[in-house]
């Protein structure tokens, strides 16, 4: 686990120095403990997604002891945070502080602690902090889902728009639209698969405002 926990620690530096490229020799074994290492960067939870393309700062008190790294992601507007707790016998009480990041409130972990496959735990409800305790030499992955976002909105034949949503994966958004900005009326509930899905719900032909909103 020093080995991943290393690895993951280079990665999060690579990033926050906006290093363009690095190379590794050799590609680790499958499975072993620095190949999970960087699937919490890259593929944490096994359908390829992955730490934001945007970094923001993060810090703590000890980074020798425990490592934070933090950046969004372009694609679907969530805040992605990396902590890695390098205390070989001693877990490390966390209190995540989340400012200028507009959250839902809720937070998805990943955790790969004790060379075992990387765990989904429980997702958590926050305000502006969060609190978790990172076993020793572990890698934990939160993920913040931000806002949904509608893109390419355009009408399609006489009562449909057609537009591509944008959140977070396995989350629920219901779309609504409105006349006035004061009145909304659902028109359409998406479980979404991935961070990108395209929509096609009813419209009117008048003019309508449209926006989506997360179910929790």
């Amino acid at each position: 686990m020093n080995g991943a926990t290393a690895q993951a620690d280079v990665l999060g530096i690579l990033g926050r120095e906006g290093v363009d490229l690095a190379t590794r020799w050799v590609v680790p074994a499958v499975n072993s403990a620095a190949y999970r290492a960087i699937q919490m960067f890259r593929n944490y939870d096994g359908a390829r997604s992955t730490f934001g393309d945007i970094s923001v700062r993060a810090a703590g008190p000890n980074p020798d002891q425990v490592a934070v790294f933090a950046a969004e992601h372009s694609g679907h507007g969530g805040l992605t945070v990396v902590a890695i707790n390098k205390q070989p016998a001693t877990a490390a009480a966390l209190e995540l502080s989340v400012t200028n990041f507009p959250s839902l409130g809720v937070a998805q972990l990943w955790q790969f602690a004790s060379n075992q496959p990387i765990a989904r735990l429980a997702d958590r409800g926050f305000t502006n902090t969060l609190a978790h305790t990172l076993p020793p030499q572990s890698i934990t992955t939160f993920v913040f889902p931000g806002p949904p976002r509608l893109d390419r909105l355009e009408p399609v034949g006489q009562q449909q728009i057609r537009f591509e949503l944008k959140g977070m994966r396995d989350l629920v958004y219901v779309t609504e639209a409105s006349s006035d900005l004061r009145s909304w009326q659902p028109r359409a509930t998406n479980l979404l698969a991935s961070n990108t899905v395209p929509v096609v719900a009813g419209a009117t032909n008048a003019t309508e405002f449209w926006r989506a909103r997360w179910v929790p």
